[in-house]
């Protein structure tokens, strides 16, 4: 439990400027378009200084391409050589990456809200079939992912 791996001073530290990295925020490859051998990164909505164990955790719990633990394993690597608190974000990322789990579980239920229904709504002919869908794909990754934490 993240309770007992850290600290109440630990959970409340905020993370300096220079362990902080400009994320995307929304980054995986669902937001990713490929030519000719070069990968570009499409959105930037919520982008930002962030904690790159945020990034690596969500480019790991990605509902719509899920990626291998080895495909996490090589991206994160890659960060080895140029950020200085690797080892440390490492730990912090793999400690969190239950809790971004239920947390993209959180994210896939937003359907579920007024605000949800209300923007999707006039998109969706049959709304109540997609509300199913979506249950379903939600138990399915916390059943993939959570049933045994």
């Amino acid at each position: 439990s993240i309770l007992l791996k850290y600290s109440s001073t630990a959970r409340t530290k905020i993370i300096s400027a220079q362990e902080k990295i400009i994320s995307p925020s929304d980054f995986g490859f669902h937001n990713m378009l490929v030519h000719e051998d070069n990968l570009s990164f499409i959105d930037f909505e919520y982008a930002g200084w962030d904690d790159p164990a945020k990034l690596w955790c969500d480019f790991a719990c990605q509902p719509e391409v899920p990626i291998s633990k080895e495909q996490w394993e090589c991206f994160i690597t890659n960060f080895s050589n140029w950020l200085p608190s690797y080892r440390s974000v490492r730990d912090r990322s793999i400690n969190l990456l239950s809790l971004y789990r239920l947390k993209w579980c959180c994210i896939m239920l937003n359907e579920f809200t007024d605000d949800g229904f209300a923007s999707r709504l006039h998109t969706r002919k049959d709304y109540k079939t997609h509300l199913g869908q979506q249950l379903d794909k939600t138990i399915t990754y916390f059943n993939n992912y959570l049933e045994r934490v």
